[in-house]
């Protein structure tokens, strides 16, 4: 699935990728969802990471800028390799109760 993603078998939604920003938008709202709290994070920010004033503004900016050539290109690096049986290693845990000895490596 992730494959037929990068390759453009198969289309993002558009209506997710709105609801994958929402959720970053929101994320940033509930962090400072109080003065305080906005406070804080603002003291954080500039003081503990050395990060400019408007950090949380810009960074909201640059994710609005994503395009689906950037997405298709970050599956393709980070997350596809995780999935490959020749590019990662894959370890199951599980109560012995429910196995099934297999001792074959995944083609």
């Amino acid at each position: 699935m992730i494959s037929d993603h990068i390759d453009g078998t198969t289309a993002f939604d558009k209506h997710a990728l709105e609801g994958a920003l929402s959720g970053i938008v929101v994320s940033f709202a509930n962090d400072e969802s109080t003065m305080s709290a906005a406070a804080t994070i603002s003291f954080i920010n500039q003081v503990v990471h050395s990060q400019s004033k408007d950090y949380n503004m810009q960074l909201l900016k640059k994710v609005k800028e994503v395009s689906v050539d950037d997405l298709k290109n970050s599956l393709k690096e980070f997350l596809l390799p995780i999935f490959q049986y020749d590019t990662s290693n894959n370890i199951i845990v599980t109560a012995p109760v429910k196995t099934e000895v297999s001792f074959y490596p995944y083609p």
